[in-house]
């Protein structure tokens, strides 16, 4: 602590913070104080001893136990203060109005947002509650005069109120969680923009002045719009300079992810650092003395950051700015890495939330690996050109190289990909971006202002380079999908074993540089520990195969998918949700600029998360959209193997769109034949009990039905002597068809079934109670939607399988439901406890 004081301060901060954040009483939170007091204590106790005690040996621990005192001292007051804010973060609404109609009535507490035919926007109460407020346009009118809102305004709306989803996958999206982050605890679903009546009232001084900034970055953002004339440079443009993400092409945006180059999107250092220099540079030119163009800078930070969103990462580096500025004011040395823990401390206490923020988390971590690294490795120079363009390079390459591996293990935790052409295009593309566009894009605005015509040339220049780092980005995306490299979510003490090694290759590396020679036994103990942890990483060892298998009945809504695990390590999945849309007879305006697609949205991220990086098999039940609907961008993100279908052909763009990309990857496709058995491994087989139509054709081509659902596949899948029923959509007619097919009978003969997947939703039409008689289930579980408009599961499915003491699992209670096969047993785990229907 006494060379730097403030980092030991903000790791215990951020740590006690982090608990805080996680507990629900003050209770836990009393408990937890006493004990680290303790500790807090007997080393006090110990550092009084070294100093005032007989036993000279405490001497040397003295001061050191002293500093770690105070540090935990420091992490009591995190804690203390930080469960303050969290606890006290609940909303005065209580949770049986869920579902009750409201009169909402307050002022607009953000510029709302309008996507297509949908719009919402946060509205502030007289107490100070916040909701958000939902609702649907009926007319393209409609979309500006929603956009014409201003923050302060009075708002006057009725509708439903609903709580946020939490997260109903593991692993998945917790909505409710990240509007809790931004003191959001409800919703109010409206009917329209009829029954919203608005005031513009003047609001408060804060509503006034943040109006202000809205005006100021949407005049910024039109200009933007017409000296760029193409969209999706226009687009790119406003994310880059602005914070405004709401003209970024959603393809584009993907490539960046994919690429690693999300960072380029971000306003941070580098945007504050152009600033900075400008707005000094200028004063200094006016003639003002060095001390005061530094402080009028400083003082001018703030307001960029408010302009340009006070996004996490541009507030942290204009509090680097600010903070480096006064200490350059008063001529006072500085620290990076104190005034990096400076503005964590800062920012933590301001709104604790942040911590939750994945662009929070990148920020710090890569500001804090380049801080440490690159002064070390990357010396200044003083020599000719030639050497400084070369320590230029190396500073490059070093830079990129810390960013990559200080980030890597929160993108593989979030993001579960890392490309590994991640580097190298980083290297390349990053400072183009970074010292062209930004710059010359930044003078074309500020040209424009003055004299058009040169903002405008300006503007020409800046896009013949965008649109060649454009071509260049999507090529490197397109070619880089076979260097994706697909990571579960690692656990925290793996992350933590992360940075420890790290910081010991950054030693080795800074001692090597100095001596211009390295330790080669150092080096090969380093090499060894980094590829074991990423083995770890890539292979964790509580991943399934060896002794245990899962079935995963994913929450997809009013659909169905079933991810199956098996001990051997294999993967299947079947079928692949699917969203009810009328996309394709909508009006242009009526459009997302970024659709809702279940499978590139829900079911590929939850593969990847779970680290399938291949399917064995995907088998299409039937060619219904809430069965098939996220199967193509599966096929298309993830090798497949096989593809099995129930040899029927449904005219409709999802089933198009499935059989293109299985047949342009090369996907053997089969129709289906009942009494195949698909043996996945030596523990687990796939016996088609009923294959849809049966492999019958015309022409040689599978036979065109539209009534899908009654030729669905039934798939008996067996794993380490666990049965599972998977039946699709049939119905009741098609149960007693089976239950006299020797198929079934033969399956029936060996014994019943552990768990029964129930037909079609829970509609009344299926389940019948000779279904289940003859298959003796143990446990249902039923994949629906909350909320869904056609009744399911109907009462009387309900009923028939509480008569015969089944236990009841269903995705809109419980959210995914996973099946854990041990030999000869299994056990049952949901996302989601207990909930009413609709909470």
């Amino acid at each position: 602590m006494s060379g730097r004081p403030l980092v030991a301060a903000a790791v215990a901060w951020t740590a006690a913070a982090a608990i805080a954040l996680e507990v629900e009483s003050w209770s836990a939170v009393w408990k937890i104080v006493a004990i680290v007091a303790g500790i807090a204590v007997g080393l006090t106790a110990i550092s009084a001893i070294g100093v005032n005690g007989p036993v000279a040996s405490f001497a040397r621990f003295g001061p050191t136990c002293r500093r770690t005192a105070i540090t935990v001292g420091i992490g009591c007051m995190a804690l203390v203060y930080t469960a303050w804010i969290h606890l006290r973060n609940e909303s005065s609404i209580p949770p049986a109005e869920n579902g009750h109609p409201i009169r909402l009535v307050g002022t607009i507490a953000a510029p709302a947002v309008v996507d297509g035919d949908r719009a919402r926007v946060d509205v502030r109460t007289a107490t100070g509650e916040k909701l958000r407020a939902s609702f649907r346009l009926s007319a393209q009118s409609e979309q500006e005069e929603v956009r014409s809102w201003r923050r302060g305004w009075t708002i006057e709306l009725d509708g439903r109120l609903s709580r946020p989803d939490p997260a109903r996958n593991e692993g998945g999206f917790d909505y409710r969680r990240y509007l809790k982050s931004k003191r959001i605890h409800w919703i109010v679903e409206a009917e329209g923009l009829g029954g919203i009546r608005i005031d513009p009232t003047p609001g408060s001084a804060s509503d006034r002045l943040l109006r202000s900034f809205d005006l100021l970055r949407e005049h910024l953002a039109g200009r933007i719009d017409r000296l760029y004339p193409d969209a999706r440079e226009a687009g790119f443009l406003k994310a880059f300079l602005l914070g405004v993400r709401d003209g970024l092409d959603p393809e584009q945006n993907r490539q960046f992810s994919e690429l690693g180059l999300t960072h380029v999107l971000a306003i941070s250092g580098l945007h504050v650092a152009v600033f900075t220099v400008a707005v000094a540079g200028t004063l200094r030119l006016a003639g003002l003395t060095r001390e005061t163009a530094f402080g009028l800078t400083a003082a001018a930070v703030p307001f960029y950051v408010t302009l340009v969103g006070a996004a996490p990462s541009v507030v942290r580096a204009g509090l680097m700015a600010m903070i480096g500025l006064l200490l350059a004011y008063r001529n006072f040395p500085k620290d990076g890495m104190n005034v990096l823990a400076a503005a964590l401390i800062a920012m933590l206490i301001w709104d604790p939330y942040w911590l939750w923020d994945v662009g929070f988390q990148l920020s710090f971590l890569v500001t804090a690996g380049l801080i440490a690294v690159v002064p070390k490795i990357v010396g200044r120079t003083e020599a000719s050109w030639g050497r400084r363009l070369a320590n230029a390079a190396l500073g490059t390459v070093v830079a990129t190289v810390t960013a990559q591996a200080v980030s890597f293990p929160i993108v593989i935790y979030y993001f579960n990909q890392f490309s590994l052409l991640s580097v190298p295009v980083n290297i390349v593309v990053a400072p183009v971006f970074s010292f062209w566009t930004l710059p010359a894009s930044t003078l074309s605005l500020a040209a424009d202002a003055v004299h058009p015509a040169t903002g405008r040339a300006i503007a020409l220049a800046v896009s013949a380079v965008d649109r060649a780092l454009f071509v260049a980005v999507e090529w490197a995306a397109e070619w880089g999908k076979t260097w994706l490299t697909v990571w579960p979510s690692p656990h925290a003490w793996w992350t933590a074993f992360y940075f420890v090694w790290l910081a010991f290759v950054v030693r080795t590396a800074k001692a090597g540089a100095e001596r211009r020679n390295f330790d080669r036994l150092t080096a090969a103990v380093l090499a060894l520990v980094g590829i074991s942890l990423l083995s770890v990483a890539y292979f964790p060892p509580n991943s399934i195969g060896g002794f245990r298998g899962e079935v995963r009945f994913l929450d997809v809504g009013q659909g169905d998918a079933v991810l199956i695990r098996t001990p051997g390590g294999k993967a299947v999945l079947v079928d692949g949700g699917g969203s009810f849309s009328t996309a394709g007879a909508q009006e242009e305006w009526r459009k997302r600029r970024d659709p809702f697609e279940i499978g590139r949205d829900v079911v590929v991220p939850l593969l990847k998360k779970r680290g399938v990086r291949s399917l064995d098999l995907v088998a299409a039940t039937h060619l219904e959209l809430d069965h098939i609907g996220g199967l193509a961008s599966v096929v298309e993100d993830i090798p497949v193997s096989a593809l099995l279908f129930n040899a029927t052909w449904k005219e409709s763009e999802p089933a198009e769109r499935l059989f293109r990309a299985a047949l342009g990857r090369g996907v053997p496709v089969y129709a289906a034949e009942s009494g195949t058995v698909w043996r996945i491994d030596p523990y687990t087989s796939l016996a088609l009990l009923d294959a849809g139509f049966d492999g019958k054709t015309v022409d040689g081509l599978p036979a065109e039905n539209r009534g899908q659902n009654r030729h669905s596949l039934v798939l008996l899948l067996t794993m380490r002597d666990v049965r599972f029923l998977l039946t699709g959509d049939i119905g009741a007619q098609e149960e007693a068809e089976l239950l006299s097919s020797p198929h079934v009978l033969g399956a029936l003969a060996a014994g019943g079934v552990d768990v029964l997947k129930i037909a079609h939703h829970g509609s009344r039409g299926s389940t019948s109670a000779a279904w289940l008689d003859a298959w003796r289930p143990a446990d249902a579980v039923i994949s629906v939607g909350r909320r869904n408009p056609y009744g399911h599961p109907h009462p009387d499915v309900l009923s028939r399988l509480a008569e015969r003491g089944i236990r009841i699992w269903r995705t809109d209670l419980h959210g995914e439901i996973a099946v854990f096969v041990g030999p000869g047993r299994y056990t049952v785990r949901t996302t989601i406890a207990d909930s009413p229907a609709g909470t």
